[in-house]
Protein backbone atom coordinates (compact mmCIF):
# COMPACT_ATOMS: atom_id res chain seq x y z
CA UNK A 1 0.00 0.00 0.00
CA UNK A 2 2.77 2.35 0.76
CA UNK A 3 4.10 1.62 -2.15
CA UNK A 4 1.56 2.61 -4.21
CA UNK A 5 0.90 5.92 -2.49
CA UNK A 6 4.58 6.80 -3.62
CA UNK A 7 3.51 5.55 -7.31
CA UNK A 8 0.71 7.53 -7.30
CA UNK A 9 2.38 10.88 -5.61
CA UNK A 10 5.15 10.75 -8.22
CA UNK A 11 2.69 10.50 -11.14
CA UNK A 12 0.76 13.10 -9.55
CA UNK A 13 3.77 15.18 -9.07
CA UNK A 14 4.77 14.36 -12.66
CA UNK A 15 1.51 15.67 -14.19
CA UNK A 16 1.41 18.77 -12.41
CA UNK A 17 4.82 19.64 -13.49
CA UNK A 18 3.72 19.27 -17.21
CA UNK A 19 1.14 21.32 -16.80
CA UNK A 20 3.20 23.68 -15.46
CA UNK A 21 5.48 23.65 -18.14
CA UNK A 22 2.95 24.07 -20.72
CA UNK A 23 1.00 26.62 -19.15
CA UNK A 24 4.14 28.45 -18.63
CA UNK A 25 4.97 27.87 -22.30
CA UNK A 26 1.66 29.30 -23.75
CA UNK A 27 2.44 31.94 -21.41
CA UNK A 28 5.38 32.69 -23.22
CA UNK A 29 4.26 32.68 -26.26
CA UNK A 30 1.50 34.66 -25.98
CA UNK A 31 1.43 38.91 -26.85
CA UNK A 32 0.32 39.91 -23.04
CA UNK A 33 4.15 37.74 -21.70
CA UNK A 34 6.08 39.37 -24.37
CA UNK A 35 4.24 43.09 -23.43
CA UNK A 36 5.43 42.15 -19.55
CA UNK A 37 8.59 41.15 -20.72
CA UNK A 38 9.71 43.94 -22.69
CA UNK A 39 7.97 46.08 -19.95
CA UNK A 40 10.52 44.70 -17.35
CA UNK A 41 13.27 45.18 -19.73
CA UNK A 42 13.01 48.63 -21.25
CA UNK A 43 11.28 50.46 -18.76
CA UNK A 44 11.92 48.83 -15.07
CA UNK A 45 15.19 47.60 -16.11
CA UNK A 46 15.22 44.78 -13.98
CA UNK A 47 16.88 42.11 -15.96
CA UNK A 48 20.43 42.40 -14.64
CA UNK A 49 21.60 38.80 -16.18
CA UNK A 50 24.92 39.55 -18.77
CA UNK A 51 23.73 39.75 -22.20
CA UNK A 52 25.47 37.00 -23.34
CA UNK A 53 24.73 36.60 -26.68
CA UNK A 54 25.18 40.58 -27.46
CA UNK A 55 28.98 40.12 -26.00
CA UNK A 56 28.93 37.00 -28.34
CA UNK A 57 27.93 38.98 -31.16
CA UNK A 58 29.84 42.17 -30.44
CA UNK A 59 33.26 39.94 -30.18
CA UNK A 60 32.25 37.83 -33.76
CA UNK A 61 31.71 41.46 -35.72
CA UNK A 62 35.35 42.66 -34.05
CA UNK A 63 37.12 39.45 -35.44
CA UNK A 64 35.19 39.58 -38.87
CA UNK A 65 35.10 43.23 -40.13
CA UNK A 66 32.15 44.08 -42.85
CA UNK A 67 33.04 43.94 -46.40
CA UNK A 68 29.31 44.98 -47.10
CA UNK A 69 29.19 48.59 -49.42
CA UNK A 70 25.61 49.06 -47.14
CA UNK A 71 25.84 48.19 -43.38
CA UNK A 72 22.65 48.34 -41.11
CA UNK A 73 23.98 49.23 -37.62
CA UNK A 74 21.89 49.41 -34.23
CA UNK A 75 19.96 47.32 -31.89
CA UNK A 76 17.62 44.24 -31.71
CA UNK A 77 15.40 46.90 -34.17
CA UNK A 78 18.19 46.17 -36.35
CA UNK A 79 19.30 43.11 -35.53
CA UNK A 80 15.63 40.80 -36.08
CA UNK A 81 15.52 41.79 -39.59
CA UNK A 82 16.22 40.22 -42.94
CA UNK A 83 17.42 43.85 -44.50
CA UNK A 84 18.22 41.74 -48.19
CA UNK A 85 15.49 40.97 -48.55
CA UNK A 86 13.36 44.04 -47.26
CA UNK A 87 15.64 46.49 -49.34
CA UNK A 88 15.87 44.28 -52.01
CA UNK A 89 19.46 44.38 -52.46
CA UNK A 90 22.05 41.87 -51.59
CA UNK A 91 25.05 44.25 -51.06
CA UNK A 92 23.76 45.27 -46.94
CA UNK A 93 25.46 43.74 -44.10
CA UNK A 94 23.27 43.37 -40.71
CA UNK A 95 25.63 44.76 -37.82
CA UNK A 96 22.63 45.30 -35.51
CA UNK A 97 23.14 43.98 -31.87
CA UNK A 98 19.90 42.95 -29.74
CA UNK A 99 21.07 44.72 -26.67
CA UNK A 100 23.23 47.42 -27.79
CA UNK A 101 23.61 51.29 -26.88
CA UNK A 102 25.12 54.14 -28.31
CA UNK A 103 28.27 54.08 -25.80
CA UNK A 104 28.80 50.18 -27.41
CA UNK A 105 28.59 51.33 -30.70
CA UNK A 106 31.04 54.70 -30.11
CA UNK A 107 33.79 52.15 -28.71
CA UNK A 108 33.20 50.22 -32.11
CA UNK A 109 32.76 52.75 -34.55
CA UNK A 110 35.75 52.19 -36.59
CA UNK A 111 34.67 47.55 -37.02
CA UNK A 112 31.21 48.86 -38.33
CA UNK A 113 31.47 49.42 -41.67
CA UNK A 114 34.36 49.39 -44.19
CA UNK A 115 35.70 52.95 -45.19
CA UNK A 116 33.68 54.41 -47.34
CA UNK A 117 30.34 51.92 -47.18
CA UNK A 118 26.96 54.04 -46.33
CA UNK A 119 25.46 53.07 -42.61
CA UNK A 120 21.84 53.32 -41.85
CA UNK A 121 22.15 53.66 -37.90
CA UNK A 122 18.83 54.02 -35.24
CA UNK A 123 20.01 54.06 -31.91
CA UNK A 124 19.37 55.31 -28.53
CA UNK A 125 16.22 53.35 -26.81
CA UNK A 126 18.51 50.62 -24.69
CA UNK A 127 20.93 54.19 -23.12
CA UNK A 128 17.55 55.51 -22.28
CA UNK A 129 15.99 52.30 -20.53
CA UNK A 130 19.11 51.67 -18.58
CA UNK A 131 18.70 55.15 -17.27
CA UNK A 132 21.12 57.29 -18.99
CA UNK A 133 19.97 61.05 -19.17
CA UNK A 134 18.49 62.50 -22.47
CA UNK A 135 21.90 64.64 -22.24
CA UNK A 136 24.06 61.97 -22.07
CA UNK A 137 22.73 59.73 -24.24
CA UNK A 138 23.12 62.92 -27.08
CA UNK A 139 26.38 63.72 -26.29
CA UNK A 140 26.82 59.83 -27.09
CA UNK A 141 24.99 59.79 -30.30
CA UNK A 142 26.80 63.34 -31.28
CA UNK A 143 30.13 61.49 -30.69
CA UNK A 144 29.21 58.54 -32.71
CA UNK A 145 27.88 60.81 -35.69
CA UNK A 146 31.23 62.75 -35.89
CA UNK A 147 32.97 59.99 -36.07
CA UNK A 148 31.20 58.01 -38.64
CA UNK A 149 30.49 60.78 -40.84
CA UNK A 150 34.66 60.86 -41.05
CA UNK A 151 34.69 57.91 -43.40
CA UNK A 152 31.17 56.91 -43.98
CA UNK A 153 27.90 58.51 -45.79
CA UNK A 154 25.36 58.14 -42.61
CA UNK A 155 21.53 57.86 -42.43
CA UNK A 156 20.45 58.42 -38.87
CA UNK A 157 17.30 57.21 -37.90
CA UNK A 158 15.48 58.89 -35.20
CA UNK A 159 14.97 56.50 -32.26
CA UNK A 160 11.79 55.01 -32.77
CA UNK A 161 9.05 55.93 -30.77
CA UNK A 162 7.14 52.84 -28.03
CA UNK A 163 4.50 51.55 -26.43
CA UNK A 164 5.86 52.72 -23.04
CA UNK A 165 4.80 56.80 -22.59
CA UNK A 166 7.41 56.63 -20.02
CA UNK A 167 10.12 56.26 -22.28
CA UNK A 168 8.50 58.10 -24.93
CA UNK A 169 8.96 61.79 -22.84
CA UNK A 170 12.80 61.45 -23.30
CA UNK A 171 12.66 59.50 -27.20
CA UNK A 172 11.15 62.48 -28.16
CA UNK A 173 13.71 64.70 -26.72
CA UNK A 174 16.59 62.62 -27.78
CA UNK A 175 15.23 62.72 -31.19
CA UNK A 176 15.51 66.19 -31.40
CA UNK A 177 19.18 66.16 -30.47
CA UNK A 178 19.70 63.41 -32.90
CA UNK A 179 18.40 65.68 -36.02
CA UNK A 180 20.64 68.42 -34.79
CA UNK A 181 23.46 66.12 -34.64
CA UNK A 182 23.12 64.91 -38.29
CA UNK A 183 22.88 68.37 -39.24
CA UNK A 184 25.94 69.58 -37.92
CA UNK A 185 27.60 66.53 -39.05
CA UNK A 186 27.18 67.96 -43.12
CA UNK A 187 27.37 64.21 -44.14
CA UNK A 188 24.42 62.63 -42.72
CA UNK A 189 20.99 62.34 -43.26
CA UNK A 190 18.31 61.95 -40.63
CA UNK A 191 15.05 60.11 -40.96
CA UNK A 192 12.89 59.84 -38.64
CA UNK A 193 10.05 57.14 -39.16
CA UNK A 194 7.59 57.87 -36.02
CA UNK A 195 5.20 59.85 -38.81
CA UNK A 196 4.56 56.91 -40.36
CA UNK A 197 5.35 54.13 -37.43
CA UNK A 198 3.81 56.18 -34.52
CA UNK A 199 0.98 58.84 -35.84
CA UNK A 200 -0.61 59.16 -32.69
CA UNK A 201 2.08 59.28 -30.49
CA UNK A 202 2.97 55.60 -29.25
CA UNK A 203 4.37 52.80 -31.72
CA UNK A 204 0.71 51.76 -33.85
CA UNK A 205 0.02 48.28 -32.14
CA UNK A 206 -0.54 47.26 -35.82
CA UNK A 207 3.53 47.21 -36.52
CA UNK A 208 4.53 45.64 -33.26
CA UNK A 209 5.09 42.28 -31.62
CA UNK A 210 5.23 43.53 -28.26
CA UNK A 211 5.40 47.66 -28.15
CA UNK A 212 9.05 47.63 -28.79
CA UNK A 213 10.09 45.17 -31.72
CA UNK A 214 8.30 45.48 -35.15
CA UNK A 215 6.50 42.82 -36.89
CA UNK A 216 7.22 42.63 -40.34
CA UNK A 217 4.56 44.62 -41.35
CA UNK A 218 6.55 47.16 -39.47
CA UNK A 219 9.56 46.10 -41.15
CA UNK A 220 8.11 46.58 -44.73
CA UNK A 221 6.83 50.14 -43.53
CA UNK A 222 10.55 50.93 -42.21
CA UNK A 223 12.20 49.31 -45.76
CA UNK A 224 9.79 51.25 -47.94
CA UNK A 225 11.16 54.40 -45.92
CA UNK A 226 14.47 53.62 -46.02
CA UNK A 227 15.04 52.49 -50.04
CA UNK A 228 14.18 55.87 -51.38
CA UNK A 229 17.00 57.90 -48.99
CA UNK A 230 19.69 54.66 -49.26
CA UNK A 231 19.57 54.80 -53.38
CA UNK A 232 20.30 58.52 -53.19
CA UNK A 233 22.90 58.72 -50.78
CA UNK A 234 24.68 54.89 -51.44
CA UNK A 235 26.59 56.43 -53.77
CA UNK A 236 27.87 59.15 -52.32
CA UNK A 237 31.62 59.52 -50.49
CA UNK A 238 32.77 61.58 -47.87
CA UNK A 239 35.44 65.02 -48.45
CA UNK A 240 37.17 67.20 -46.73
CA UNK A 241 35.90 68.42 -43.58
CA UNK A 242 34.74 72.18 -43.96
Amino acid sequence: MRRFAVSVAVMAAFCAGVVLGVTVVQLRLSPVWRLIAGVEMHVLHTDFTPNWPMLHKQALYHDNPSTMPIVMAGDSLVDYADWPALLRRSDVGNRGITGDSAEGLLQRADELAAPGATIALMIGENDLAAHQTVAATCTTVALLVRRLTADHPLILHATLLTAAPTLNGPIRELDACERRACAEAGRCTFLDLNPIMAPAGILDPALTLDGFHLNQQGYVRWADALRPVLDARVHERPGPRD
